[in-house]
């Protein structure tokens, strides 16, 4: 059996800034701080600009590392293991705040995007990487129990319980999208006006670069991930992505990746390699990519349409097609001068 973890989803803005990783670097003459972790199951890299940028990329680091403590699904003190272990547990203003968007957007995406699908995820052995292929009747059982309707928050209480004794959930697919809005409403909050934060494979850019022009992240090929698809140009905004290349095993020739459909409870096969997002809302930017990915590409379209003025997407196929909503026509720009990136209309 072979098996892949990808932690860089993106080939981060930070190429194109100018800032280096690896261990924390200050440039007084820039104002420049940036540092590199390991939290929530993946690299991460923090980059601020400003007379506050040290102070800022430590208390951005302080921040992360403490909602990693509340999220973790592992941890046998964090508010997730509580909660799955203990089916009632009064829990965190964010881990609540969490849990709260999540199952607004498994609302608003009819439940394909489901906070409830770790016992799924744990069975097919993505937690712990070791893989294997659940037979049709454990599938069919898994199905009874990953229900988001039983998922119940209490606000007076700061309460959240779990009616079904096994379901379990996981905040995986919004955590780090979370964890980036907050980071970016920190850095606010210390003056920093110019800055890039690099979740794994979430970007979340801050303002411009300092020489005013804006941040160019680049969306890496699915089929080789030295490559990048394509270049977006963007400020103030979140671009995340979610594809079939960043974890997943080979069994008898075949690829199973982590990306798991709730109607079969098996690797999504929806014809995309990638989705990428963009949009304001870094949560829902984590949220989308990865229903819409499950979606495939017409539904998803078809989704976006319904929430154009939210985000904005980028959709690269199993055959290497690229398309993209038409708010990104603009500001995306295909790496290879040959291919052209087709344009999806908000008219049917």
């Amino acid at each position: 059996m072979k098996h892949k973890l990808t932690t860089a989803v993106l080939i981060t803005a930070l190429l194109f800034s100018g800032c280096s990783s690896g261990e924390k670097t200050t440039a007084e003459e820039q104002h420049e701080a940036t540092e590199t972790i390991f939290a929530m199951d993946t690299t991460m890299t923090i980059t601020a600009y400003g007379e506050n940028a040290e102070d800022a990329v430590d208390a951005a680091a302080a921040e992360i590392a403490r909602l990693d403590r509340l999220f973790s699904v592992t941890d046998e003190n964090s508010d997730i293991y509580k909660l799955n272990t203990e089916k009632t547990a009064q829990i965190s203003e964010d881990t609540y705040n969490l849990i709260e968007e999540a199952l607004s957007c498994s609302e608003r995406t009819n439940h394909i995007l489901n906070p409830a699908i770790y016992p799924v995820v744990k069975a097919w052995g993505f937690t712990t990487r070791n893989y294997r292929i659940p037979d049709e009747e454990e599938l069919n059982s898994l199905k009874t129990h990953i229900d988001p309707n039983k998922i119940v928050l209490d606000n007076e209480t700061m309460t959240a319980a779990i009616t079904d004794p096994e379901l379990e959930i996981d905040l995986g697919s919004v955590a780090k999208g979370y964890t980036s809005g907050k980071i970016s409403k920190l850095f606010n909050e210390m003056g920093i006006q110019s800055g890039i934060i690099s979740l794994g494979g979430n970007v979340q850019t801050i303002g411009k670069k300092t020489d005013g022009s804006q941040w160019r992240v680049a969306v890496l090929d699915p089929k080789n991930q030295s490559e990048y698809a394509g270049i977006i140009e963007t400020d103030n905004k979140a671009v995340i992505t979610s594809g079939d290349y960043q974890r997943f095993f080979e069994e008898n020739g075949k690829i199973y990746h982590h990306i798991i459909d709730p109607s079969t409870c098996a690797p999504a096969e929806s014809g995309l390699s990638s989705v990428t997002i963009v949009s304001e809302n870094s949560t829902a930017a984590d949220a989308y990519s990865t229903a819409l990915f499950i979606m495939g590409k017409e539904k998803a379209a078809d989704f976006w349409r319904q929430n154009k003025d939210d985000f904005d997407a980028v959709f690269i196929t199993n055959k290497g097609e690229i398309f993209i909503t038409e708010g990104l026509q603009d500001c995306f720009t295909p790496t290879d001068k040959n291919k052209k990136a087709e344009i999806i209309s908000a008219e049917n």
